[in-house]
């Protein structure tokens, strides 16, 4: 693939090379030029999506919950009260409901 930038009427260089970078950001060449490091195993391709998958889900889970503590228990927050202009948080315990 070769890539012309010519010069247009009155453009600075440094004007060029913007427009080139950003056409090359658009066609998405430096993200496939980095993942075209090193050859990666299929199988490697594979454990690797299904592990991003993995934890896609967790996060997805725990955004849809609430937030799960370290402890095992299922913590909600909800709002209490307003004491000027911020609004405070009581913690709820759920856990066993």
């Amino acid at each position: 693939m070769s890539v012309r930038i010519i010069l247009r009427k009155g453009e600075t260089v440094v004007n060029a090379l913007r427009r080139l970078k950003r056409w090359l950001d658009v066609e998405n060449v430096f993200a496939d030029v980095r993942g075209r490091r090193y050859y990666v195993k299929p199988s490697e391709k594979n454990r690797k999506k299904k592990k991003d998958a993995i934890f896609n889900n967790k996060v997805r889970m725990r955004r849809e919950d609430g937030y799960e503590s370290p402890y095992g228990k299922n913590i909600k927050k909800k709002k209490v009260a307003r004491s000027g202009n911020t609004l405070r948080m009581r913690r709820e315990n759920t856990y066993g409901t």
